[in-house]
C-alpha cells in the first residue's frame, strides 16, 4: 500500500532519519555494531563438532540433514 491509497508507507518508502536529521539513529547504529561483532566471531569448536555429528548420522541413515521439509 502507499500514501495515495490511504495505506501505510512501507519501510523502504519511509524517509531516512539520517538524511532528515543529519545524525544516525543511535539504536540502529548500536545494533549494527553488535551484529557485526557477533558475525565476526569464530564458530565454537563444540558447535562444529555437533554439526559433524549430525552430518555423520545423516550419512549413516542415507538422509540429508541439511534438507528439511
Amino acid at each position: 500500500m502507499d500514501a495515495r491509497s490511504g495505506g501505510a508507507l512501507s519501510r523502504q518508502e519511509k524517509p531516512n532519519d539520517k538524511a532528515m536529521t543529519g545524525i544516525a539513529d543511535p539504536v540502529t547504529a548500536g545494533l549494527r555494531q553488535l551484529f557485526a561483532r557477533i558475525a565476526e566471531e569464530p564458530i565454537p569448536d563444540e558447535f562444529l563438532r555437533l554439526l559433524d555429528e549430525i552430518e555423520a548420522r545423516g550419512a549413516e541413515t542415507g538422509s540429508d540433514p541439511q534438507v528439511r521439509p
